[in-house]
């Protein structure tokens, strides 16, 4: 069966392709799921934080080094558009103080049965709990039947040219046995992450069968981050905010990232929170982590007041700094701890032990043991090099119609919504070039 558009992966990218591509033009989507849109009923804890309210310039830095190339597709189908475009859906939506845009219903299942119900209703078919094994650019496999088979008679050769029909290029098969072909191929298979959604990247595998293509290796990102001599356990559930951290890569004594402020959260087991988050896309085994819990305040200046509390208080240490600093009262205890000042007055401390508090206030230094894996990944960093496609059209530079959209590029987003709109605006870019 012949169709204009075949969409592999019925993910968030995949079901916005599907939900807005126009009417009567016949357009398949294949998933080895049975269920459409998993990941996208997971996003915002099954709340759906669909993007970000904040001006569509800002979002370039959310995408890390590879942000900068996706400006145009941002730009021309940016958040205010996505928002626009779930409310004619008539989705209500609500955001929040942070900026988070969400269904006001705060139910992903709102917006992942309205985008199925749209595709559905532009005719769009499924093919569901089938994989893809092969993918073939047709044009390329009749040109090397037609090299490779000078000797057979002119008949079989007259068969051998008629393979591939006008306005088609890329056949499709399916592990049921079932063969499609298509005109525009559009690839949105998503990442590693979450592998039990059916994420496990196999599509990469089929690809490079018959394609010649460039892939970053792929790593999670969105991730808790384990470190050495982790001392935080009866902290789990705290978080401080307005806290910032810079990477020493192993083996470097250079500051090769440095964070903007965000929200640091302890774990049983780990550090998290937006501040890790967005940060892990950076971080590798073995490299030092430098927690800065005050950029707020200048470090010779709290040096410069402490040492005079020193000469003229005689209150606790703890009840100094839970006094003048805006931290939780149980990480001020846990420090002091680290450091054996739980009990220390003020004019108890002497300069090296006053150093030790700066260092750990100011520079606590972590060395990285590992990274949360892709279950607990929300996003994968790496995919297809953005190199190899359009970042216009994200039509492939060598396979023409044939498109890469959403989380199987290497292109991944901060937490706040960034990754959904990413996939909406990826979506459009190659709905524009396709249908214009």
């Amino acid at each position: 069966m012949k169709y204009n558009t075949i969409i592999i992966g019925g993910g968030t990218a995949g079901l916005f392709f599907s939900a807005i591509t126009p009417t009567n033009k016949k357009t398949l989507l294949i998933d080895h799921n049975t269920k459409l849109g998993v990941k996208l009923l997971m996003s915002g804890n099954g709340q759906c934080n669909i993007t970000h309210s904040g001006s569509i310039k800002d979002f370039i830095n959310k995408y890390g080094n590879n942000g900068k190339y996706i400006r145009k597709i941002l730009y021309k189908h940016s958040n205010i558009n996505l928002v626009n475009y779930i409310k004619s859906l008539g989705i209500p939506l609500s955001t929040k103080e942070n900026g988070k845009v969400f269904p006001a219903s705060m139910d992903s299942r709102q917006i992942v049965n309205s985008l199925i119900a749209h595709a559905k209703s532009n005719g769009v078919d499924f093919q569901l709990g089938r994989k893809v094994i092969s993918i073939t650019n047709i044009n390329n496999q009749q040109q090397d039947l037609q090299i490779n088979t000078k000797h057979i008679n002119q008949y079989e050769k007259i068969n051998n040219t008629n393979l591939s029909t006008e306005n088609t290029n890329y056949e499709i098969k399916l592990n049921n046995g079932d063969t499609y072909l298509c005109e525009n191929l559009v690839i949105a298979c998503g990442g590693l992450s979450y592998p039990k959604t059916g994420s496990d990247g196999s599509i990469v595998e089929v690809l490079n069968q018959n394609f010649t293509l460039k892939w970053k290796k792929q790593t999670p990102a969105l991730c808790p981050v384990f470190v050495d001599n982790y001392n935080f356990s009866d902290l789990s559930g705290i978080s401080i905010n307005n806290v910032i951290l810079s990477i020493k890569k192993k083996n470097n004594d250079k500051i090769t990232y440095l964070s903007k402020e965000d929200s640091l959260l302890f774990t049983h087991k780990n550090l998290s929170g937006p501040l890790i988050l967005n940060s892990s896309r950076h971080i590798d085994a073995g490299d030092t982590i430098l927690i800065n819990f005050l950029p707020s305040i200048n470090r010779e200046n709290f040096t410069s007041k402490i040492k005079l509390s020193i000469q003229k208080e005689k209150i606790s240490l703890s009840s100094y700094l839970s006094r003048n600093y805006k931290l939780p009262k149980r990480f001020i205890v846990s420090l002091l701890k680290e450091i054996s000042l739980e009990n220390a007055k003020l004019p108890e401390i002497n300069s090296k032990q006053l150093k030790t508090l700066i260092e750990k206030l100011f520079s606590w230094s972590f060395t990285c043991t590992s990274k949360a894996g892709f279950n607990q990944a929300m996003v994968t960093a790496g995919g297809l090099d953005i190199s190899q496609i359009n970042l216009s059209t994200m039509e492939s530079n060598s396979y023409k119609n044939l498109f890469f959209i959403g989380e199987i590029l290497d292109i991944d987003g901060d937490t706040g919504g960034y990754n959904i709109q990413f996939a909406y605006s990826s979506a459009m870019a190659s709905i524009d070039k396709i249908y214009s």
